[in-house]
């Protein structure tokens, strides 16, 4: 769609899954710029040698050079915080530079395309703002601590109305950004809470297939239909991996727990993505920056329960069987 920036941001132990998501996009949009906000030297150093398409890379060092109040409160964030901090910021930065642009969309790293984006950006012409809800499955009380919407995917036409909502945001993540639940705030998400009564019509709730995650996909039915994942009759546009871990190359673990059988969100969603990240590690020679060792850990009876086994996707189905009939 014409007239669109993305952006997105990541260091080199989400460069795997970086790549998955530039490519996933570089399938459904033509017509596209991404900018990416590189955490280390190492990713800078890496997009800036490989051609993914219309990618923009920049470095932490050039950002935050132009934002000193970013770099005033850094000291006072964990390094989990301040990426969370700098998501408004950075993506108010893109904006304020493509002046030319209509729209700008910030995306986490740890999600996948699997459709375009562009019908429901075209239906949505008279809107000023996209949010997505969690559509959280049954923990009303994550809803409560961690706030109704997801900040995976959020969009900002550059107007007055999203330029003033992307402005208010980021002042707000500047004041107060932490990884806790502390008087009706939690990181940069819960302020999102506040944005469809003070926006009114001029903000769109994006359909359930945009920033779906494992929050909420046990809520509706998952079928295929050519080839494609639908949730409840609708295309799943673009899944969000929040919390994924790689134990090792065939062992891994979803950061949710079910209760529900999964053993076809895992054939559908997880492990095909999964191969992809380990072909791109194998690809770029990244030493499997898409797993994390200190998950390895345990003996092995701890380590056969506490995830999941690529190629047996049943497996999943008769643990949490196994899982009843001991509680």
């Amino acid at each position: 769609m014409k007239g669109i920036v993305y952006c997105t941001y990541f260091n080199k132990g989400y460069l795997s899954r970086g790549i998955v998501l530039l490519r996933s996009l570089s399938r459904f949009s033509r017509d596209y710029v991404v900018e990416v906000l590189c955490f280390d030297e190492e990713t800078y150093a890496f997009l800036s040698r490989y051609d993914f398409g219309s990618v923009v890379p920049v470095p932490i060092s050039e950002f935050e050079s132009r934002h000193p109040e970013l770099t005033a409160v850094k000291p006072t964030r964990s390094r989990g915080e301040y990426f969370f901090t700098c998501t408004s910021s950075w993506t108010q930065d893109v904006l304020a530079r493509h002046t030319e642009s209509s729209m700008v969309i910030y995306l986490d790293a740890d999600m996948k395309f699997f459709a375009s984006p562009d019908p429901m950006l075209e239906s949505m012409s008279d809107k000023d703002i996209i949010i997505c809800d969690h559509n959280f499955e049954r923990d009303y009380e994550l809803q409560a601590e961690h706030g109704r919407f997801n900040v995976g995917f959020v969009a900002f036409r550059n107007n007055e109305v999203g330029v003033d909502c992307l402005s208010r945001w980021a002042s707000d993540c500047i004041d107060w950004c932490y990884d806790r639940a502390e008087d009706g705030k939690y990181a940069d998400q819960k302020y999102l809470d506040a944005w469809p009564e003070r926006y009114g019509d001029r903000l769109y709730v994006a359909p359930k297939g945009v920033d779906l995650g494992p929050w909420g996909i046990g809520k509706d039915e998952l079928t295929v239909k050519d080839g494609l994942p639908y949730i409840s009759d609708e295309p799943v546009i673009l899944y969000h991996y929040q919390g994924l871990r790689l134990f090792g190359k065939r062992h891994y673990y979803l950061g949710y727990y079910y209760h529900h059988p999964v053993s076809k969100i895992l054939e559908v969603l997880y492990e095909p993505y999964i191969r992809e990240l380990s072909a791109v590690e194998e690809e770029f020679s990244l030493s499997g920056n898409g797993g994390n060792a200190r998950y390895a850990r345990g003996n092995l009876l701890y380590r056969l329960f506490t995830g999941y086994w690529l190629g047996w996707p049943m497996l999943a189905d008769a643990q949490l069987l196994i899982q009843r009939l001991f509680r």
